[in-house]
């Protein structure tokens, strides 16, 4: 694995040509890089203490998946936050069941519950600074998870390997949550949360290099999301769906919109 040295940003990575090496990494441009189609208007600030948003009439459908990635922008207020959700999926009626993308301090952690912890994987370095964008995934191919922050496999570790292949399939899926987590309302996120997308199919390093490297936000599509978030709706109740999967994200009441708040 890379150290933290190598993390780049979007800028450095979106500077790169399908053929330089950028310390370590090689970027691939965005398909239709210098035409695109998409403008980002802004994002959703998430308050760290009441506001989420779900996307339950999607939950059944994932509930077979033993692959799948999940990418988001996120710009966290702090970095003293354990376990502020991003991203999750499970069981609403209780702990048996979640995968879960979070922030913890300055880290991030990608971890699967299933009547006891499967694996945990958090990044060895703080990856994240207070009020500073940063694109970061999980991708889970059926043999190992593997977190990315801005496109690059950063150095990374298990804390427990019960049974690192698992996914979506290990248990009932009920609920999709971005913000807090899917069995109580607990963990809220603080910040905010752009683009985000969960896909049913493992991403190659070069996808995710690829999204992570479009700050323009045109590359997600491409590869086909199930759920895709632009957060553009601009209503701070319901977000629709760009991906294969057109359920909308039901936001919570007060979920504010930002139109001043972009990554770039």
């Amino acid at each position: 694995m890379q150290s933290l040295s190598a993390v780049q940003s979007p800028s450095a990575i979106q500077a790169c040509s399908a053929i330089q090496a950028c310390s370590g990494i090689t970027a691939i441009p965005p398909a239709g890089a210098g035409s695109p189609s998409y403008t980002n208007l802004g994002s959703y600030d998430f308050d760290g203490a009441a506001d989420y948003g779900h996307a339950d009439g999607a939950a059944s459908t994932i509930n077979s998946d033993t692959q799948g990635t999940i990418t988001a922008w996120i710009r966290p207020v702090a970095i003293t936050g354990t376990n502020d959700v991003i991203f999750n999926f499970g069981n609403s009626s209780g702990s048996g069941h979640y995968c879960r993308l979070s922030a913890v301090n300055g880290k991030i952690s990608a971890n699967h519950w299933a009547g006891g912890w499967q694996w945990i994987k958090t990044t060895d370095n703080d990856v994240l600074s207070a009020a500073t964008w940063v694109h970061i995934a999980v991708v889970q191919d059926g043999v190992s998870p593997v977190i990315y922050v801005n496109g690059v496999a950063v150095a990374q570790s298990f804390s427990n390997t019960t049974d690192i292949t698992t996914w979506a399939s290990a248990g009932t899926v009920n609920t999709i949550k971005v913000g807090r987590l899917v069995y109580t309302a607990s963990q809220f996120f603080d910040g905010h949360i752009d683009d985000i997308a969960y896909f049913r199919t493992a991403l190659s390093a070069a996808n995710v290099a690829t999204i992570a490297g479009d700050a323009t936000m045109n590359s997600t599509a491409q590869f086909s999301p199930f759920l895709h978030y632009r957060m553009d709706a601009q209503t701070g109740t319901s977000e629709p769906s760009v991906g294969s999967n057109a359920t909308a994200l039901t936001l919570a009441a007060d979920t504010g919109w930002d139109a001043s708040e972009i990554p770039s």
